[in-house]
This record gives structure tokens, C-alpha cells and sequence, in this order.
């Protein structure tokens, strides 16, 4: 089954308890904004052959690619911080007491940041919740590296 959110969909059609999504309407739509602004402005600009074309096809050195990179992340990131900041209660996780639908686009997604070496300390936000977040087991086991099937070669190319 291919895409994170189509399998996140499946999981909660198939297994809705827990939900991975909040109860209430207005914060699930905002769960599902949260992680659609993740998986359709930011996902792509960290997938590798998005950049390799940047760098191959398109002839823009690894300073341009990187700084272009940075520009966008940056955009997403403190939209995403600012979101929320505005929440109408304050939570531990994205949008409940519990990790759902939006923090888990959010942690694979800090999680290539840091990687490719974006800075994301101007947001405490997302940094106290994907800190909460991988704390538990469940993010743990299943991070990418975790995985028997994890090529150990992967690197920030």
C-alpha cells in the first residue's frame, strides 16, 4: 500500500479504536490540514530524486539546492508552528492528549529535516511534541532505521 496517508486511512477504517484522529469535527479537519499541508508542500522537497533533479537536471549546484531547500522547509515549518500557536487549547501532541493523524506526518518530517540539516529550533512547538512523541515505543520501533529492510549506506545526498 503505497503513501502515508492512504495508510494511515486504512488503519483507522480498520482499526478505528483508538482513533488516530480527534473526536471532535473542527479538530479533526484541523488534524487532517495540519498533515495535508505536510504530505502535499513540504514531503516531496525532501525526497531525494526531487533534489538530485534540482542538482542534475536543472544544473543547481548543492549550495543552490540546499539553500532552496532550506527556504521551503522553513516556509512549511513555521506554518506549521504557527498553527499550532493558535490552537484554541494547548496540548501535548499536535491536536489531542494522545499522538494521532497529524503528529504522525509531522515526525517523519522533522525527522528528514534534521537530516538534511534544516534547523528547527525556531519552532518549540513542534520540537515539544515530536520530543513527547519519540519518547514512546511506537515511534521508536518505527523509525525508518529500526526496520530490518533499512539500507544502512542511506546518507543526506
Amino acid at each position: 500500500m503505497p503513501q502515508s496517508s492512504a495508510i494511515l486511512a486504512y488503519i483507522e477504517e480498520t482499526y478505528p479504536d483508538p482513533s488516530l484522529l480527534p473526536e471532535d469535527p473542527a479538530l479533526r479537519a484541523a488534524a487532517r490540514g495540519f498533515a495535508a499541508h505536510i504530505a502535499s508542500e513540504m514531503h516531496a522537497l525532501t525526497v531525494q530524486r526531487v533534489r538530485h533533479f534540482l542538482r542534475d537536471e536543472l544544473d543547481g549546484g548543492e549550495t543552490e539546492v540546499r539553500r532552496w531547500l532550506q527556504h521551503w522547509l522553513g516556509l512549511g515549518f513555521a506554518a506549521l508552528e504557527e498553527t499550532l500557536a493558535q490552537r484554541q487549547i494547548q496540548s501535548p501532541f499536535c491536536f489531542g492528549d494522545h499522538p494521532g493523524w497529524a503528529d504522525l506526518h509531522l515526525i517523519p518530517q522533522m525527522s528528514n529535516a534534521s537530516r538534511l540539516g534544516h534547523d528547527l529550533s525556531p519552532y518549540p512547538l513542534l520540537l515539544a511534541v515530536e520530543q513527547r512523541c519519540v519518547a514512546l515505543d511506537a515511534f521508536r520501533s518505527g523509525r525508518p532505521e529500526a526496520q530490518p529492510d533499512f539500507p544502512k549506506t542511506d546518507g543526506p545526498t
